[in-house]
């Protein structure tokens, strides 16, 4: 009996010791919580690895720079820069934010102006900043082979009825900077965006899409804004008196016929229905440059707000004669 209860008693002991050392331990990660939650001041160490769309340049930094800053944080954020402090970091650089070396074509650097606004984009957003120990950051950007080419939109559009496209379908930016090797630039002419298609349109359309980049080639963008202008339009008729543009003196011609219907679109309403303000014709110019004598008939002038015509029929027969 006597045994029993010294076994008993051990028995307990040993409980209550690993009720304390748990409960030392639980104090610990208590403890541990609230102190790095705290802010501490620090200093804080960055490694950068910039990207900018610098022209002639190459995209990305071939060399990195170290950031040290003096700031207040918590002490999870503290504890994770010392871990991450060698791990590079990549920022993305707007090109107004450089300044240029003026002894290297390749080096540019940041002030400590451009690095408070880059802040947010490094993540540090939530960082009281104290006060930079690095107040300008180098990088160099390698120099590449590049060519400025047009942006050719690739937009395929339908409208409602009485409705149609004004003008050209217009991108933002209209040109791009295409880099790579000298003998694959010389192939690359333009750069066409990706299908756009939009269906049954009866207003003003935009949007962004991709540009399509050449195989191993690099474009200074890769989306562009496009904008396509829609008008509601009524269609109109009249007849036209066809002349003779640039005909040399002396020379007398004929046109068969010698009046031709032109079919214009104007938008609706129109304010300006003004028949006589078109003037049509052939341009002499054109019969070196035609076989034949059935020549073209061309739009010499046209009343304000025209959209687009058409000429019924579209050529005349051109007889010259002394």
């Amino acid at each position: 009996m006597f045994r029993n209860l010294i076994r008993r008693f051990k028995n307990r002991e040993r409980r209550d010791w690993h009720v304390l050392l748990l409960s030392l331990l639980l104090a610990f990660f208590v403890w541990l919580i609230y102190t790095l939650s705290g802010e501490y001041s620090a200093f804080l160490e960055y490694e950068l690895v910039a990207r900018s769309e610098i022209p002639g340049h190459s995209d990305k930094s071939s060399t990195s720079a170290t950031m040290i800053i003096r700031g207040k944080a918590n002490g999870f954020y503290i504890i994770r820069r010392r871990i991450y402090k060698s791990v590079p970091m990549e920022i993305q650089v707007s090109p107004e934010l450089w300044k240029k070396s003026e002894t290297d074509d390749e080096l540019y650097y940041l002030t400590e102006d451009a690095l408070r606004e880059l802040m947010p984009s490094i993540g540090l957003q939530n960082i009281e900043l104290e006060y930079f120990v690095t107040s300008r950051l180098e990088f160099r950007f390698m120099e590449e082979e590049y060519k400025k080419v047009p942006v050719i939109p690739n937009v395929m559009a339908t409208f409602r009825p009485q409705y149609m496209q004004t003008g050209d379908v217009r991108v933002e930016p209209d040109s791009v900077l295409v880099y790579g090797a000298a003998a694959d630039l010389s192939r690359v002419n333009y750069v066409n965006t990706e299908a756009v298609y939009a269906d049954n349109l009866n207003a003003d359309e935009d949007g962004v899409t991709s540009l399509i980049s050449p195989n191993g080639l690099r474009l200074s963008e890769k989306l562009v804004h496009y904008s396509i202008s829609v008008s509601r339009y009524v269609e109109m008729k009249t007849q036209v008196q066809l002349s003779v543009a640039n005909l040399p003196a002396g020379e007398r011609a004929l046109l068969l016929p010698s009046r031709v219907t032109v079919i214009y679109r104007v938008p609706f309403p129109y304010q300006n229905p003004d028949d006589l303000g078109f003037s049509a014709g052939i341009d002499y110019n054109d019969v070196s440059r035609m076989s034949g004598m059935e020549m073209p008939v061309r739009l010499f002038s046209a009343p304000e707000g025209v959209l687009s015509y058409r000429f019924e029929p579209a050529t005349v027969d051109f007889i010259e004669h002394e």
